[in-house]
């Protein structure tokens, strides 16, 4: 008797797992970057070795999942969306490194390109006083017409980050992601 209540308990304890996942999905809907989580179960076998009949199930594991979402033009040139794979790098509290697929950028008040979250690129561009008409270009480049210039002058560029699997990347809030294993690429934007 106590093994039924040891087998609904693993299975409660999945399903509310699953449940929450589920409903971080919809809650982040229209976040931008986000991308929802696919659950996987997996079968609990008995303990003992003469025994190996299955005795419930788990989740095993919530891996986000990378397919390109819909780019819709903002109107908004420091908007940005990644086509393909990758991530950009931003630069967190203490150090700490996170990776996102876009948002909206602005100019922060040490004058480096930033998140709408606050946190600064990786890249580091800086866009000097007095700049506008900042864009960034399909292939990463940061340009902006300079004060008492005619030309758009490239104030930066920026690079995508690359994980072997997305197995190595927890999920955050607000469509950021920490490298699990630390193990990353770095290369220009294609």
């Amino acid at each position: 008797m106590n093994d039924a209540f040891y087998v609904a308990g693993i299975g409660l304890g999945s399903q509310e797992r699953a449940l929450s996942v589920v409903a971080n999905n919809i809650s982040n809907l229209n976040t931008q970057g986000f991308k929802r989580a696919e659950i996987s179960f997996a079968e609990v076998m008995a303990s003992t070795s003469s025994d190996m009949r299955g005795v419930g199930v788990r989740m095993d594991q919530a891996a986000a999942v990378f397919d390109q979402g819909d780019i819709v033009e903002t109107g908004n040139s420091l908007d940005i969306a990644i086509d393909g794979n990758g991530f950009l790098e931003l630069l967190g509290a203490g150090g700490n490194s996170y990776l996102w697929r876009g948002g909206r950028l602005h100019v922060g008040q040490e004058g480096y390109l930033q998140a709408e979250n606050g946190m600064m690129l990786r890249d580091m561009v800086n866009v000097p006083i007095g700049a506008r008409e900042i864009r960034v270009g399909a292939d990463g480049t940061v340009g902006a017409l300079l004060v008492n210039e005619d030309a758009v002058s490239e104030l930066g560029q920026l690079s995508l980050v690359s994980v072997n699997s997305s197995a190595d990347l927890i999920q955050k809030s607000s469509g950021l992601y920490e490298v699990r294993s630390g193990v990353r690429s770095y290369g220009a934007v294609a």
